[in-house]
């Protein structure tokens, strides 16, 4: 139907990017899913990953959701690496305020990206926290073995 309707409208799918991804839930039953989807004379390829706007698509619902949470973390380090050289690095740097305001704008956006489409769970969202309790700990220039009480989150309302 899509391929017929983008015909009509005069634009072309892309065949590399239109692909079939069969997603498994465990309470039901695995059927040996033998359909075949066509995209107008040709077979569409059945894949086991996909990606489509940052977001990662895997067969499994819990596989999807340990995907996306491991790539924001490393999507959400990257970004604050590409901080460091403008003073994005506790000691001898830019004012607290300013990296805590730069890491709500820039870094923590970055860490949940998609997250609303998937359900952590409780160990997703663990992972979550500790590189956020991490990363809050470099840029406040404070040791890896302080007390995560003495961290305080910027989406708290508190004060460093």
């Amino acid at each position: 139907m899509a391929y017929n309707y983008a015909y009509m409208e005069g634009y072309e799918l892309q065949p590399t990017k239109s692909v079939v991804l069969n997603i498994s839930h465990k309470q039901r039953k695995q059927e040996s899913n033998n359909q075949t989807f066509k995209m107008g004379p040709n077979d569409m390829p059945s894949i086991e990953k996909a990606t489509h706007l940052g977001i990662i698509r895997i067969t499994s619902l819990k596989g999807n959701m340990i995907a996306n949470v491991e790539e924001n973390i490393k999507n959400a380090r990257r970004s604050a690496y590409s901080l460091l050289w403008g003073g994005f690095h506790g000691h001898n740097s830019l004012d607290v305020e300013t990296m805590v305001h730069l890491y709500k704008i820039y870094i923590s956006p970055v860490l949940l990206y998609g997250l609303e489409l998937i359900l952590p769970t409780t160990s997703s969202l663990t992972l979550l926290e500790n590189f956020q309790k991490k990363l809050l700990k470099q840029i406040l220039s404070l040791p890896t073995g302080v007390a995560d009480i003495t961290v305080k989150y910027p989406n708290r309302n508190t004060t460093y």
